[in-house]
């Protein structure tokens, strides 16, 4: 958009002279008249009232001449912030997470906030189901998830957040050890989230039914964390969580916790995102989190 001849009107009126306007810009007289009346030609108007001596504004020409000021200042103010935009400094990013992940998110969207005051994050609690959908969909930016939450899909990409293991919550009168093997488990049922299914879970169902027994039936499902360790509490069975997602919820009175000795208990926090969306604001957000990561001030 070429504002010059609105810039070359505003000095004309302000001086009341077409020389003086035209030393201001350094340009010659003829050509600022030239601007002058291709703005004229372009409003349909006449903005100036001319003879020998001098120049006087229009009825028109007051009305733009007491309104230019706003405009152009307007104008350079919604520059700046399309500029600000493309470079992933102003906008909106908007974040699905579950609140048991507060440890991970908090302190990185601080951080961006920090670095990129003219973007307003919107922070969102959805069903731990939805999280990854959410983002393929395109109904929020990113989301902070588990790694084996993510469903195979070709528009998605994870971003490792966080390294984590699974550890097993159980009724304290069960007296597990601090450290126990897969194997050590199979004698009591398990009760887990039903959104998604850690590696961990699948080596227990393969080794019980290795042992003959009915894999499906030593596990119930419920509709979340604070449902699975209510039942444990009540003694009813145990639960495999994230050690960290479990730290979420402090000292749960009758629960014990063990770690697992296995290569499966391992599990990452990730971020998700869609790979073709094209945006700075995110790729800013994901290069954070990446060299949070690299620095080694994620996690615990």
């Amino acid at each position: 958009m070429d504002l010059n001849p609105l810039r070359y009107f505003q000095f004309v009126a302000l001086y009341r002279n077409f020389s003086r306007a035209a030393e201001h810009f350094y340009i010659s007289q003829s050509a600022l008249s030239r601007q002058i009346a291709g703005l004229e030609a372009d409003l349909g108007v006449q903005l100036f009232e001319r003879d020998t001596r001098s120049v006087s504004l229009t009825d028109a020409g007051r009305v733009l001449y007491e309104r230019c000021d706003l405009l152009l200042t307007h104008y350079d103010t919604i520059l700046e912030l399309t500029k600000a935009a493309g470079q992933g400094a102003a906008g909106t990013l908007t974040i699905a997470v579950i609140a048991s992940f507060r440890h991970v998110y908090l302190d990185l969207v601080g951080e961006f906030r920090r670095r990129f005051p003219g973007v307003e994050t919107v922070t969102e609690e959805i069903a731990f189901d939805a999280l990854s959908d959410a983002v393929a969909n395109g109904v929020y930016d990113v989301a902070f998830t588990l790694d084996f939450m993510v469903p195979y899909h070709e528009q998605l990409e994870s971003v490792e957040v966080m390294r984590d293991r699974m550890v097993v919550a159980a009724p304290a009168a069960l007296g597990l050890p601090g450290k126990v093997k897969p194997v050590d488990l199979l004698p009591h049922p398990v009760i887990m989230n039903r959104h998604g299914v850690p590696p961990i879970l699948r080596r227990l169902r393969v080794a019980a039914a290795e042992r003959g027994g009915s894999a499906s039936g030593s596990v119930t499902l419920v509709p979340n964390t604070p449902s699975a360790l209510l039942q444990v509490s009540l003694g009813r069975g145990l639960n495999l969580l994230p050690k960290q997602v479990l730290e979420h919820y402090g000292d749960v009175p009758h629960i014990t916790v063990s770690e697992i000795d296995d290569s499966e208990a391992a599990c990452a926090f990730v971020l998700v995102r869609r790979k073709d969306r094209e945006s700075k604001t995110i790729d800013n957000f994901v290069a954070l989190v990446r060299e949070q990561r690299r620095l080694g001030r994620l996690g615990r």
